[in-house]
């Protein structure tokens, strides 16, 4: 089966891909963002099933053994100061906090920004485009953790106890690099707070607001639950924010730098 795991990698690209081929069509209107729905709704269509698809077949295509096995001092006196005696409380948290109140209230408050300011309409739209940098920065994710194969530290310890029990053989193990949770949390955050500001909302600090802490909660606590090394949490951090920012950013503005004959152009409305 392992064969079949460069195709979950390209799988993973394509979102990527097709965003930034296919939105250099993208319209633009005055006080509003760049978009294409034609575009932007199947690829964050496409991003999530290409996530949920990948994650759905970990077990059978995943990486069966650990090729980054290692720690390093930085990582271990993190995992020491910061992994709580109760793992699963953490593991219940992080689910709640980055899969549930966190991208719900990040939404939400968008709606809040966009309704204060008279285009309660625009947020369905904005959800689109959030969605979108989200899903794409998850399946980028989802392609490193497939190809790095680094061993997650509650499965590094055991090891350094052959005594204690074991955990279940399982290839979910070896995708600790780096955190799907940090990534995915961070990228709904920044994008959040990228599409409010660039939409011109005034409450759009109350977006960034609301998404950070829920963002930096599920970091932190994917290193609690020992899932996650600390800098597994700090790339997904990285990654996702810049994602989350470049995405809407580069692809829907209303100013655009285009390919021309004579090099590149600038082109949008002033």
């Amino acid at each position: 089966m392992s064969s079949v795991r460069p195709f979950a990698v390209i799988a993973c690209a394509l979102p990527c891909i097709a965003l930034l081929v296919l939105e250099g069509d993208a319209r633009a209107e005055p006080g509003a963002l760049a978009y294409t729905l034609e575009v932007d709704v199947p690829v964050t269509l496409g991003s999530g099933a290409a996530w949920f698809g990948t994650i759905a077949l970990r077990e059978t295509i995943g990486p069966a053994t650990c090729r980054w096995c290692a720690t390093n001092p930085l990582d271990l006196g993190a995992r020491n100061a910061l992994v709580w005696r109760d793992t699963s409380t953490a593991e219940v948290l992080v689910d709640v906090l980055g899969f549930g109140l966190g991208p719900a209230l990040t939404l939400g408050a968008d709606v809040l920004a966009a309704r204060h300011d008279g285009a309660w309409q625009d947020s369905l739209v904005d959800a689109v485009l959030v969605l979108e940098a989200a899903g794409v920065a998850s399946d980028v994710n989802l392609a490193f953790r497939y190809t790095t194969a680094r061993q997650r530290p509650f499965a590094w310890a055991a090891q350094q106890n052959p005594r204690s029990p074991q955990p279940s053989p399982s290839r979910d193990e070896n995708m600790s690099f780096y955190s799907g949770h940090a990534t995915l949390m961070f990228s709904l955050a920044t994008a959040a707070g990228t599409v409010a500001t660039m939409r011109g909302y005034r409450w759009a600090p109350l977006v960034w607001a609301v998404g950070l802490p829920f963002a930096f909660a599920t970091g932190y606590l994917r290193i609690a639950s020992d899932d996650h090394w600390m800098s597994d949490v700090l790339v997904g951090a990285v990654v996702g924010a810049g994602m989350g920012a470049a995405i809407p950013s580069l692809a829907h503005s209303r100013v655009r730098i285009m390919p021309s004959a004579g090099g590149v152009s600038v082109v949008g409305s002033f």
